[in-house]
């Protein structure tokens, strides 16, 4: 009863933008959303590349306008410069680099799909549209509408409502053009002390011929921590508290929103309050809490390719999903994720999958997201192996893997979700040495028809709490435990590949091997022994019954 109390309270007081823009109100011909797409992807914004005025160490740009895909991110420009020799400082000024280029030339457009390659670079330039320094995740369309003056049609998520928001902007702003100044980036204080340690380790890490010395120093144990358990935190303490974490949040319904975020915590977390209650389920159903208007919302504006495709999505979005995860179900948690974590190339993508009619203009055409794809030809002998060899090769990259294998005709979808099946199979080999648990012998059909064949059959880990690493002994050889470090560094490669791209996974973990991914492995105790190991679990339950019915019978006074 409280908390459907304090849902209404909230659906009463909350006043969270959305934006809903009136494309009847755009350019003659565009009627639809499928129509808008086709627009931004077939204009461009006419920019005016110029160092900045206080910067004398960069060269100045020779090259006239460049035309700009108006989705195109800020730190799509930084690649387009520094690959032209614009990135490092200079002595003097020479644009000689740069004299064959002009506005006619091949080189003038910077289109987006130059985007997803400036992912793993590190930032070099910063750029700036009069007094503001644009941020390196924002579009070009974004940045001209806030930061390009007065007539450039400035958009506020303050506002109530965003409905009568022209999403093309001033007719102008297609048409002026936009200076947009760089300089070098401003270094992080703490990026110089990074680097350092980081070399000082790889020192410490590397044998050469005159480091005999080195030899004499034992290695510190990774793995070893004298036996000591880490000290045990309450989970609670992360949620009591009187303001969410996202202080620069303003909305009336803030202190309700806070005070439902403990009445969760407490409904998930009330037996830790208790020493000698074992773990149990949440008292009320998780249900419960979820909030149907804001819901509502958030999927009408998550629904809105517009929004998605140009990144103006309410900054308040993101960060209620993350500090009130629970007002939403899990498909709305799971939209919302794949919209503000990955590229919106991504999350058009799901949208278009879900809604097919969004993607269709006023001509019958279907408006496509640009996602590059990579096809690479694996064998199915060395499955794992190559798989490993793929993940390496494509760790920084985010372009959608595509499957084929050798000999074999079919391709796309179907042989691409096979190898993700296949790869999850093979990591549960019992000769791999990962995982607790028991071995089965699972073979083909054919060969374990035949006694003879038995030899053929493939020992797999299974185990009925799912799967959990395998303990390493402390005399184990380092080139074993390198083996291991290895191939959990590709499981970790795997499954974000697999987030990544939207494809489905065959290895059942344990839950205490999901909290350790979540960074909850402080707030461990006797209960999460059930997901590691059933029977050594039974034991310790069995042996701290005891050791409380000691302490009840020390502390009778009438027995003594």
């Amino acid at each position: 009863m409280l908390v459907a109390k304090l849902n209404a309270c909230v659906n009463h007081l909350e006043q969270f933008p959305i934006k809903m823009y009136d494309v009847a109100s755009g350019p003659p011909g565009v009627r639809s959303a499928g129509s808008t797409l086709k627009f931004f992807k077939t204009h461009h914004l006419k920019c005016s590349l110029q160092r900045h005025p206080d910067c004398t160490s960069l060269k100045s740009w020779k090259g006239g306008l460049v035309k700009i895909d108006p989705l195109a991110l800020v730190q799509a420009i930084e690649r387009y410069l520094v690959t032209r020799g614009y990135g490092k400082p200079s002595d003097k000024d020479s644009g000689s680099d740069d004299d064959d280029m002009s506005d006619d030339g091949p080189d003038d457009t910077l289109n987006n799909t130059a985007r997803d390659k400036t992912t793993d670079i590190a930032q070099r330039l910063e750029f700036m549209m009069g007094e503001h320094v644009l941020p390196r995740d924002m579009t070009v369309y974004q940045a001209v509408q806030q930061f390009g003056g007065a007539g450039s049609g400035f958009t506020d998520d303050s506002d109530s409502d965003n409905r009568n928001t022209s999403m093309f902007g001033s007719p102008g702003i297609w048409a002026r053009i936009h200076t947009i100044y760089y300089r070098p980036a401003q270094e992080e204080p703490h990026s110089s002390s990074k680097k350092g340690g980081e070399c000082s380790t790889d020192l410490l890490g590397k044998k050469g011929k005159g480091g005999k010395w080195h030899s004499k120093r034992k290695a510190p144990d990774e793995l070893w921590n004298e036996g000591s358990p880490p000290e045990r935190n309450n989970p609670l303490i992360n949620f009591l508290a009187d303001k969410l974490p996202r202080e620069y949040l303003q909305d009336p319904s803030l202190d309700v929103l806070c005070l439902l975020r403990v009445l969760h915590a407490l409904n998930r977390y009330w037996y830790t309050l208790y020493p000698n209650v074992s773990r149990n389920k949440p008292v009320l159903p998780v249900t419960e809490f979820i909030n149907t208007k804001l819901t509502a919302k958030v999927n009408r504006q998550l629904q809105d390719p517009i929004v998605i495709m140009t990144s103006n999505l309410p900054t308040w979005l993101k960060d209620i999903g993350c500090v009130c995860p629970f007002l939403f179900p899990f498909e709305t948690r799971q939209l919302l994720f794949y919209v503000t974590s990955f590229d919106r190339d991504r999350a058009l993508l799901r949208l278009l999958d879900a809604a097919p009619e969004l993607g269709v203009t006023d001509t019958q055409e279907r408006v496509t997201p640009d996602l590059d794809r990579k096809k690479r030809v694996i064998s199915r002998e060395t499955i794992l192996k190559q798989g490993e060899q793929l993940m390496s090769e494509l760790s920084s990259s985010r372009s959608l893997l595509e499957i084929q294998y050798e000999g074999e005709v079919g391709t796309g979808l179907g042989p691409t979700l096979e190898f993700y099946s296949l790869i999850s199979k093979e990591m549960q080999r019992a000769d791999l040495q990962l995982w607790k648990g028991a071995t089965v012998k699972i073979g083909i059909e054919e060969a374990m028809e035949e006694d003879e064949a038995a030899s053929d059959c493939v020992e797999y880990v299974h185990s009925d709490s799912g799967l959990y690493p395998l303990p390493i002994a402390r005399n184990c050889k380092s080139s074993h435990r390198t083996k291991i470090k290895n191939k959990f560094q590709f499981l970790g490669k795997f499954m974000a590949k697999a987030v990544l791209d939207n494809r489905m996974i065959d290895l059942p973990f344990s839950q205490p091997f999901y909290q350790w991914l979540l960074s909850e492995e402080t707030s461990f105790d006797v209960a999460d022994l059930k997901g590691i190991d059933p029977d050594i679990a039974k034991t310790v339950t069995h042996l701290q019954g005891i050791v409380h019915k000691k302490v009840k019978l020390d502390s009778d006074r009438a027995l003594s």
